[in-house]
């Protein structure tokens, strides 16, 4: 029986075709050509990484407040009071967020309203909670398709992956290093070509959720 990856749902995906020319990229950073053309290969550095490739990739979003990645969406308020005396108001964390950025009052979408994360332990839901309402958020998204992907950030997050792979497949901590420093190094220039490239979006007032460029 096959323990290859055909059967594994994944998630923000468009086609599993994105996932293999990741994975591939990633294992030609190690200058290994033992290439899959599919995910049900048993091919074990290509299964490493497409188990890990979706904890790497919201580690990456949320470093930084990707323009690709953005989301504008107003706050689903709960009935539920928080239990935490100091805030009046408890709303649904988004469920795509993978970093909330930051608050607002859909009103005034220039000034930010202090907020904290909380929680409903017994659903186990994650809350955002404030003191003044109807609220919207800015925030990172984590379901980004591979192919909106700026290149600098896909070959980032090929490093990394490739840093995974090294480490779990081989326990090679020289090649870990050197994959983590090539990472942190583009990581850093996709920063730049994305804060070069965006710049603050304030949002138009109404019932709306839609992402930056959406």
């Amino acid at each position: 029986m096959s323990s290859g990856l055909g059967g594994k749902c994944v998630e923000g995906m468009e086609s599993m075709d994105s996932l293999v020319e990741l994975i591939n990229l990633s294992l030609a950073n190690l200058s290994n050509s033992n290439f899959i053309a599919t995910l049900d290969e048993e091919n074990p550095e290509a299964i490493q990484a497409a188990a890990r490739w979706q904890v790497v990739l919201n580690s990456i979003l949320a470093s930084h407040p990707w323009d690709f990645a953005t989301q504008y969406g107003d706050l689903s308020l709960l009935p539920e009071a928080p239990r935490d005396a100091a805030w009046r108001c408890q709303f649904l964390y988004p469920r795509d967020c993978v970093m909330l950025r930051r608050v607002y009052s859909p009103a005034a979408p220039d000034r930010d309203v202090p907020f904290r994360r909380g929680s409903l332990p017994e659903n186990a839901v994650q809350t955002v909670l404030a003191n003044d309402a109807p609220l919207a958020a800015e925030y990172t998204r984590k379901d980004v398709l591979i192919s909106s992907m700026p290149p600098l950030f896909l070959n980032a997050l090929s490093w990394r992956l490739s840093a995974e792979i090294a480490l779990a497949q081989h326990a090679d901590r020289d090649k870990y290093a050197m994959c983590l420093q090539a990472y942190g190094a583009i990581l850093e220039e996709a920063k730049a070509a994305d804060a070069a490239e965006g710049g603050r979006f304030l949002p138009v007032v109404g019932n709306w959720q839609r992402s930056r460029h959406g």
